[in-house]
């Protein structure tokens, strides 16, 4: 049996040709709705990139973007992980440093993201001169963020408070308004001796994007924390230190 019917003037027409357009038609209109969708999705929050490349041993680079509401003006962070070995200046600094390095790490992605091309081992050099981080404690003086940040131009100021919610509602605001913050969390089983991060931006979904230089194992340095989470991680920490540009 053919599988063939006859067009309005007698001709053949082939029943495949047929099914072949409307598979054309039908993927043409799947791809039109595909992009007003991704047009609507962007309308409604800031531009969220992830960008992935391999640094080699397992760790992701992911770029987080953040817009100022106001402004206007787009910035990315890039994810730097604390064991990055090309982010030291030589095997030895690496071996010593990188447990403990989690502030000089999210300080890196904070000036990479205002286009300061720095890597963690200049961080940490400056850290070091100004007698504020050991491989014992990691960073102890809350101070040098501000004193690096100045050097190359950004501004810091520091949220303070001992009541939890008023502290982390400025946090969050700040974020919002397209300013990092970098705070220290503690958590008994995974930030005991407590541990930076840097918040990036707060999203439709209740969650907030933040970079963890030193994950748990196979996990991505970028991050969507619940806020609630994040709230009770952050529970601890009296200072926060929120960076723009322009100076001090």
């Amino acid at each position: 049996m053919s599988y063939r019917s006859r067009g309005s003037a007698g001709e053949p027409k082939s029943f495949f040709g047929g099914t072949l357009n409307w598979l054309t038609l039908f993927t043409f209109a799947m791809l039109v709705g595909l992009a007003v969708f991704a047009l609507l999705s962007g309308s409604r929050q800031p531009p969220f990139v992830l960008d992935s490349s391999n640094l080699g041993g397992g760790i992701n680079a992911q770029i987080i973007g953040s817009t100022n509401p106001v402004t206007g003006v787009s910035l990315t962070f890039p994810a730097i992980s604390q064991r990055d070995k090309r982010q030291y200046s030589s095997e030895a600094e690496w071996k010593e440093w990188s447990p403990s390095a989690c502030a000089p790490a999210v300080m890196v992605s904070v000036l990479n993201g205002y286009g300061k091309q720095v890597k963690i081992s200049e961080v940490l050099g400056l850290m070091r001169d100004q007698g504020a981080i050991s491989t014992s404690q990691g960073l102890f003086k809350y101070g040098v963020f501000s004193s690096i940040a100045s050097k190359y131009g950004l501004r810091t100021d520091y949220s303070e408070s001992k009541d939890l919610n008023r502290h982390f509602d400025s946090v969050i605001a700040a974020v919002q308004k397209g300013s990092p913050v970098i705070m220290n969390i503690q958590d008994a089983t995974y930030f005991p001796n407590g541990h930076f991060i840097v918040a990036v931006r707060v999203n439709l979904n209740e969650t907030v994007s933040v970079i963890n230089p030193d994950p748990e194992r196979g996990k991505s340095v970028a991050l969507e924390w619940p806020t609630a989470t994040l709230k009770t991680y952050f529970s601890r920490s009296l200072r926060s230190a929120i960076f723009s540009s322009g100076q001090s």
